[in-house]
């Protein structure tokens, strides 16, 4: 651990409170990087069939909301001329 700060001290030029900052600093990234291997996941998971289908809907929806965006615009356009 030493020869870390050391390393970290002359290769930067940290000083002694930037080298513990430092460290303090990297075991909280590295808790929160394993946070999620460690905690339990809430909700159930659907299953790939299921998001593919529920995805698949979604873009029939956007595409219908479009198509009709597109229709009254076009009414619009007639209305106006």
């Amino acid at each position: 651990m030493n020869k870390i700060k050391h390393w970290l001290h002359y290769y930067f030029g940290f000083s002694k409170r930037e080298v513990n900052g430092f460290f303090v600093l990297s075991l909280i990234l590295a808790l929160i990087c394993l946070a999620p291997l460690a905690l339990p996941t809430y909700g159930e998971y659907h299953g790939l069939k299921k998001d593919q289908r529920l995805l698949g809907q979604l873009i029939n929806d956007a595409k219908e909301q479009k198509a009709s965006e597109q229709a009254v615009n076009r009414v619009e356009k007639s209305n106006d001329q």
